[in-house]
């Protein structure tokens, strides 16, 4: 072994390197970092550009000065440990101070939330305004609102100014079905829009939010999808809640509800579990919610389901629901279809149809939100849809043309269908230190598969009879990656740069065996394959009252059928946003945007539908993508009375819009065919008005819906321009008398304008549809009525049609310690037969009567429960 010994000796210089080295080592070692998220104090929407300053605690000094992103996110880097005061300043809002301490670990902060300034107009204070406007979203304060105590949240909405909401639960806003509503700004069961508001109490809600947001959750690595749907974002308030309901009856016609659901409401882990099993088409998770006469004959559903929610702390959330539903039906119904052909000839088709339906669903959602550290952050979703659905059907169609007889079809079908459906959707985000740049990455899969077996039997007139079978299989599968890179330009713009890659496999299969003479039988396949790639730029420019946000789209897509057939294409879009807000009660927003839709795979199957023998559907493999122009301006306002006044004007065009080519035989069959068309447009106006009686206290909600329709199709090879003009009226009335009494009312008056290139004449029809809803109730009892009157006016040959309904429901306590009811339905008291409908479409209009559900008397006991704390 040997051993060397060195002996060196340290010069001064080196000394000074190697102290200087410790001292920088020190210093970087003591930089820390401070992060939190801005956020309004009533909304909880993340705020911009508010100016965030870090002084010494009792000293003037700035140590760091910033501003907070688009998220409301920012980030102190660089920071020595000690005791700081953070200073919050933004336009409209107070200013807030906050003393902190930062240690060697630095400091992750929790959400900031800043306070409206309050308005004073000529010194006087006004009240707090229970509805405001951030932007786009339209914030009604619920404490405000005076409804009974047992009131659900959608009794609430009633009360809201510029809310209507009918007897089943849909709930309109200028005049357009809301889309989607959100529970804290999460999915509650799925897509289902009526469960949150029929279960959760009106006394815990906090806010309510209407705002317009994405139709497809694609994720923040995906290029943003610029059309919106309405959307309800129910706030409850922080306080731990438990609720829920068990009730069980039974009448005299065979008919039973059992139903049970309880909730909870906690700033960690929420759960809602709702089970049902009834035959008495009952549409919300009490007794009184009876059905309104637009349901099957007879409903046998069975349900059951979990929605959670779970955050352990800002930094992880985790949602979603589980829903397994059963669901059997019969109805019973009578058409008649007006048919417009060519040489002024009209063709009536008198069709009285029985069907069953089973159908049978499994369906996962989930969510997961997690923030890996203070500038990252992972978000992983995926859906699952599994079912099975059996289908007979029965019809006998009578055909008169010009007056005559020519065909009578009956026709029977049996289905068997099977679907699986799922996506994983996920995308990681990370913003940087410097300068606010962000960016983001994304992949989406997803699978879809459809097995169906039809048995087809028809016997006309004109024909012998025949027995058809049909085996059909389709299967889609579909990937993309795509990635966002952000780039703030300086302190109130930035500039964003999208690219997306996707490519989508579409295989459709189809055997039709037929007992026909001269028919053999065929085996069709259709194969497509669609790549698309699409790049975007956007710039933002955004300040306390105005925002201005432009983009550029390049899309290029290639349809290749696998038939020496592929179509490419090319499209540059843009599209460009402005809003503009002068004070919280006041917006201005202008949007233009444009989409570029590929046909569906089976539309280009030779064949597409011929369970029905007398409307046969046929696809076309030389479709293009169609292009569509959207231009959207909205006018939102309140007043010192808290009542809004929103105006919304609309237009859309349309290029290569997919229509169908009808051709008609003098036997009454049809057969359509998808193809292009260009030049058709839509013109929206709408105008929604809110005011309060005040002497007698009654909130009134008015919407006024002017549209017009310019379409175009091919009928027996000659063009047909159709014009649809309607305009519709919406008044609606409520009032609730202290705590014990609510009156709903609301009329719906039509009047529909329809001319055609085919028949110059000028048809037009008036409808109304008027409904009450009244609700008592005081410690004791509690009672509930409804009733509505439809009426459908005179329309050429059509003649006219009314119809009316009612129910009852009538609730008693039992028990003076425990929250035990007993409760007696009385449904559709008037024993009405039908519910009728009519639809006007191009060339065609439409009259229909459903058998409805008959009358039952329904006894029943439920128990409740609400704990608040």
């Amino acid at each position: 072994m040997f051993q060397i010994n060195v002996n060196k000796t340290t010069t001064l210089r080196e000394k000074y390197y190697t102290i200087i080295i410790l001292l920088l080592s020190q210093m970087i070692a003591g930089q820390m970092k401070v992060s939190a998220k801005v956020r309004d104090s009533d909304t909880h929407l993340p705020l911009e550009a508010v100016s965030i300053i870090l002084t010494k605690k009792n000293d003037t000094l700035v140590v760091r000065k910033l501003t907070s992103d688009k998220s409301g996110h920012f980030v102190l880097t660089g920071v020595s440990a000690g005791r700081y005061q953070l200073h919050f300043k933004k336009q409209g809002y107070k200013e807030l101070k906050s003393n902190i301490e930062i240690q060697s670990s630095g400091l992750d902060l929790p959400d900031v939330y800043l306070s409206l300034k309050e308005t004073v107009i000529d010194e006087v204070k006004l009240k707090p305004i229970s509805v405001k406007i951030h932007s786009d979203t339209l914030q009604y304060n619920a404490t405000q609102y005076k409804t009974r105590p047992d009131a659900r949240t959608e009794d609430l909405l009633r009360r809201l100014p510029g809310i209507f909401v009918d007897h089943d639960s849909n709930v309109l806003i200028r005049g357009k079905e809301v889309e989607q509503i959100l529970v804290n700004g999460e999915a509650f069961f799925g897509d289902d829009k009526k469960r949150a508001i029929q279960m959760i109490p009106a006394k815990l809600i906090d806010n309510i939010q209407v705002y317009s947001s994405a139709k497809k959750e694609n994720g923040q690595g995906s290029i943003q999808d610029e059309t919106k749907i309405t959307t309800i974002n129910i706030i409850t308030k922080k306080n731990k809640s438990l609720f829920g309901d068990v009730q069980a009856g039974a009448g005299l016609v065979k008919c039973h509800n059992l139903s049970g659901n309880i909730s909870t409401l906690d700033k960690k882990a929420n759960y809602s579990i709702v089970a049902q099993d009834d035959n008495a088409g009952l549409t919300g998770i009490g007794t009184h919610k009876m059905p309104s006469g637009n349901s099957p004959r007879t409903v046998q559903k069975r349900l059951a389901g979990i929605n959670i929610s779970y955050s352990k702390s800002p930094a992880l959330r985790f949602y979603g629901s589980t829903e397994i539903d059963d669901t059997k039906s019969f109805s019973r119904e009578s058409s008649r279809l007006q048919t417009q052909l060519p040489g002024n000839v009209i063709q009536y088709n008198s069709t009285e149809t029985s069907s069953s339906l089973h159908n049978t669903s499994l369906r996962f959602n989930y969510t997961l939100n997690a923030r890996i550290d203070s500038l990252t952050t992972l978000n992983v979703n995926t859906n699952i849809l599994t079912g099975r659905t059996l289908t007979q059907q029965n019809s006998l169609s009578h055909i008169i043309q010009n007056q005559l007889p020519i065909n009578t079809i009956h026709n029977t079908v049996s289905s068997k269908q099977r679907t699986g459906s799922g996506y994983l959707n996920a995308y990681i985000s990370r913003k940087f230190r410097k300068k606010g740049r962000s960016i983001s990455v994304g992949w989406y899969g997803g699978i879809n598969h459809l097995q169906q077996n039809d048995t087809i039997r028809v016997f006309s007139m004109d024909n012998p009879a025949s027995t058809q079978m049909n085996i059909g299989e389709n299967r889609s599968t579909s990937v993309s990656v795509s990635a966002n890179y952000t780039e703030p330009v300086h302190p109130y713009g930035s500039m964003t740069v999208s690219y997306s890659l996707s490519k989508a496999y579409n295989t459709n299969r189809r055997n039709i065996f037929q007992e026909y003479p001269g028919f053999s039988s065929v085996f069709l396949e259709t194969k497509t394959t669609t790549l698309t790639q699409q790049a975007q730029t956007r710039y933002t420019y955004q300040r306390d009252r105005y925002e201005i946000s432009g983009g550029l789209n390049l899309q290029q897509t290639e349809l290749d059928t696998r038939s020496d057939h592929t179509t490419k294409s090319i499209q540059f879009s843009p599209d460009l946003s402005f809003t503009y807000k002068p004070n919280t009660v006041r917006s201005f927003i202008l949007n233009y945007r444009n989409t570029i839709t590929p046909p569906a795979g089976i539309l280009l199957q030779p064949i597409i539908d011929n369970t029905n023998p007398l409307f046969i559907r046929y696809g076309n493999r030389d479709l293009k993508p169609s292009l569509t122009h959207f231009l959207d301006f909205s006018y939102n306002t309140v007043n010192s009375n808290s009542q809004p006044f929103l105006i919304n004007l609309n237009a859309v065009l349309y290029q290569n819009e997919i229509v169908e080519q009808v051709t008609a035989d003098t036997a009454g069959f049809q057969s359509t065919k998808p193809m292009n068309f260009s030049g058709n447009y839509l013109l929206s106006f709408n105008i929604s008005k809110s005011a309060e009686i005040k002497q007698s206290e009654i909130n009134m909600n008015f919407n006024t819906n002017v549209m017009y329709r310019y379409s175009g199709n091919v009928i027996n090879g000659v063009e047909n321009h159709t014009k649809i003009s309607t305009i519709r009226e919406t008044i609606a009335a409520s009032k609730t008398f202290g705590e014990s009494l609510d009156i709903n009312f609301n009329f719906q008056p039509s009047l529909i304008i329809s001319t055609n290139t085919l028949n110059a004449s000028k048809t037009s029809f008036f409808t109304y549809t008027t409904g009450l809803d009244l609700s008592w109730s005081n410690e004791a009892w509690k009672l509930t009525g409804y009733g509505s009157h439809s009426y459908y006016g005179r329309f050429n040959t059509s003649r006219s049609r009314s119809f009316f309904m009612a129910n009852l429901f009538i609730e008693r306590k039992i028990s003076k310690l425990r929250p035990l009811y007993l409760h007696l339905a009385y449904y559709n008291i008037t024993n009405s037969k039908d519910y009728i409908n009519r639809i006007i479409s191009g060339n065609t209009l439409l009259d229909s009567a459903k058998e409805m559900m008959p009358s039952y008397l329904m006894l029943g006991v439920k128990w409740s429960i609400l704990k608040n704390n």
